[in-house]
């Protein structure tokens, strides 16, 4: 799939077209590639094309686009879960033609790929089980400390009640 930057992408350089020109073949690259040569090989349809005395003409809709930075719009949630899509697509064609070609060597990889996604699933669990145990320690922390709260304060009531009691037996024997 053909993402909008790599639309916007040179074939020479894999930069961010610059100043875009259009070959006879209707590759567009940047200027700058063509300045000092007198021939340049394109590196997509591979052909040579001389370069005019006056440069090839500027692809004046595509310098539009990166004036205006049409490559960094979002075209919203949909289109990102379409990109994502596409791209799973094409890497499970990359699989299927990879087996094609060397049917030897698929099983092999199969199986490194399943046990990278067990290492990543079991590494992922550890981390999970971390955080779990992590909040359970904070958790018994903090009743710990509530029970420990809790304990002081009945001590304290229980004690100051004995003194209440101690006080007013002591003024009853006053006034007696």
């Amino acid at each position: 799939m053909q993402t909008i930057n790599n639309i916007f992408e040179c074939k020479f350089c894999q930069d961010l077209l610059n100043k875009c020109i259009l070959l006879p073949c209707r590759e567009t690259i940047c200027e700058k590639h063509t300045l000092s040569n007198q021939k340049i090989n394109c590196p997509s349809c591979r052909n040579e094309h001389e370069v005019p005395k006056k440069g090839f003409p500027l692809n004046k809709i595509v310098n539009l686009f990166i004036e205006v930075k049409l490559y960094e719009l979002y075209f919203g949630e949909a289109y990102q879960i379409v990109k994502h899509s596409c791209l799973k697509l094409d890497q499970t064609f990359e699989s299927y033609f990879k087996m094609i070609e060397k049917p030897s060597e698929f099983p092999i990889q199969f199986f490194e790929q399943m046990v990278q996604a067990i290492d990543l699933k079991r590494e992922e669990i550890k981390l999970e089980n971390e955080s779990y145990a992590k909040n359970l320690v904070i958790e018994l922390f903090d009743s710990e400390h509530d029970i420990i709260k809790e304990s002081k304060n009945e001590k304290f009531e229980s004690v100051y009640s004995y003194l209440e009691i101690a006080k007013i037996k002591s003024d009853d024997d006053k006034i007696r």
